[in-house]
């Protein structure tokens, strides 16, 4: 669970790429007429949808905000009497792999928006999900009571090109591709069926849900 209140992730520059190119998709298709180019194109971006979802991952390079309506704290959850424990302000950040990190922004108790320095917190991009905590004797400042009141900005995803996605994900996209251009209605569907044996090409990808 990302520790934090009502945490809102937003992907504010999409993807240029799909992990799956066109010519790709065709070939594993074995060319299929070209005036169903645009329907090649949906499954793609849907597969790499439903990868996303299914693996909690970021495939292509995206930056990513995560929003909320403070920062976590003990506090906020038990009484102002008790010290407030570093794991309690422990905040993950989704969508991993974390190229490179930011700002943590944040509006203060007189609502003016201000930038946290870097050298108040601590950044773990290996972990996944990544993870963001006070440094040792510093807690998070106060914010104003509105929503949104912190926003957390990075980098995401395994790069800006198809090759540099795992192609234990790739090869599960081609083959879901498939299944989604020989039954075109399952594109607006919200998941996909389990395609047998070939989902466990993504399974060592899944990103564990805390």
């Amino acid at each position: 669970m990302i520790t934090g209140i009502n945490p809102t992730l937003v992907l504010s520059a999409q993807p240029s790429k799909e992990p799956v190119t066109l010519e790709e998709a065709r070939a594993f298709l074995r060319d299929p007429p070209t005036e169903h180019n645009a329907l090649v194109a949906a499954a793609i971006t849907a597969a790499r949808q439903y990868a996303e979802n299914r693996t909690r991952r970021q495939l292509i390079t995206a930056t990513a905000q995560l929003y909320l309506d403070a920062f976590p704290s003990e506090s906020k959850l038990w009484d102002t009497l008790r010290p407030v424990p570093k794991q309690t302000q422990l905040i993950e950040l989704p969508r991993p792999p974390i190229q490179t990190f930011t700002s943590v922004k944040y509006y203060d108790a007189d609502n003016a928006l201000q930038t946290l320095a870097g050298a108040l917190y601590q950044t773990d991009l290996k972990s996944e999900p990544a993870r963001l905590m006070p440094v040792s004797g510093e807690d998070w400042p106060d914010t104003y009571d509105k929503f949104a009141a912190v926003v957390i900005e990075y980098i995401c995803g395994y790069g800006d090109d198809p090759e540099d996605v795992p192609e234990g994900i790739r090869s599960w996209m081609q083959a879901a591709v498939t299944a989604l251009y020989m039954n075109p209605s399952l594109l607006g569907e919200s998941d996909l069926p389990r395609i047998s044996f070939l989902d466990g090409l993504h399974d060592p990808f899944v990103v564990a849900r805390a």
